[in-house]
């Protein structure tokens, strides 16, 4: 994964979270498009950085949380997309 990568799913990353974006269709569209990305690099045989994977699943379980029920149900279903492609670690931390 190069640093333009990394940089884009960072940026994703940040916006995830309430303190970034307070609005909750931000932090929805947030969470749908770094799934896409995740989705689109899996499919074109890109390698995910470990760390972002680790922080990627970390800010969906945190989503599981929201008190917003629509970032909730997206969180669930990018959860269920996730599982399959992540790393075992990873699994253990969705796991728990």
């Amino acid at each position: 994964m190069n640093s333009t990568d990394k940089a884009a799913y960072n940026v994703l990353l940040e916006d995830m979270t309430v303190l970034k974006q307070p609005d909750k269709d931000n932090r929805f569209m947030a969470s749908s498009d770094l799934m896409k990305r995740f989705k689109t690099d899996i499919e074109n045989k890109k390698t995910v950085d470990a760390s972002i994977e680790k922080q990627m699943c970390d800010a969906f379980i945190k989503h599981l949380e929201d008190i917003s029920m629509d970032v909730k149900t997206q969180a669930i279903n990018s959860l269920e997309k996730v599982v399959p492609l992540v790393q075992e670690v990873n699994l253990e931390n969705i796991a728990e």
